[in-house]
């Protein structure tokens, strides 16, 4: 086991123990980036219906439902926002948006969105950086 006893030796030391710290950091703020934060949560989901109250809203939220060809999704949402963004977005199983609606204040809607191909959907809430609550309801038709 070698000891190390000069200057170059613990400039290389310490040049490495930076760079894997660096990494590290690196590695840590871009996982961070994509994660979902929620402070102050308080929810409830059910099928069909789901509401939740926070401090922090950030990341998604979502819900599946499988569907019928020609069969309608019936949405009704309310949003209290203080802070911050919603985004309501109705997704097919390739993840493309189907239905989508921002908020930045308060909003309430009923929304009718008639599918055309039976498969799975998702119904996702964004939170960005928001605070207040939301409260979703769907059937379909």
């Amino acid at each position: 086991m070698a000891i190390l006893d000069t200057g170059e030796d613990m400039k290389r030391w310490g040049v490495f123990t930076i760079s894997i710290l660096l990494l590290l950091s690196f590695a840590i703020l871009t996982g961070c980036s994509a994660m979902t934060v929620k402070l102050g949560w308080v929810g409830n989901s059910v099928p069909g219906h789901s509401e939740a109250s926070f401090s922090r809203f950030r990341g998604e939220e979502r819900y599946s439902m499988q569907l019928q060809g020609g069969e309608t999704l019936v949405l009704r949402y309310e949003a209290e926002l203080e802070e911050g963004s919603l985004v309501l977005r109705f997704l097919n199983s390739g993840d493309a948006v189907v239905w989508e609606e921002g908020m930045d204040s308060d909003a309430v809607a009923d929304v009718r969105i008639k599918v055309e191909e039976a498969g799975w959907y998702d119904l996702v809430v964004y939170g960005d950086d928001a605070r207040g609550r939301f409260d979703l309801y769907w059937s379909m038709d």
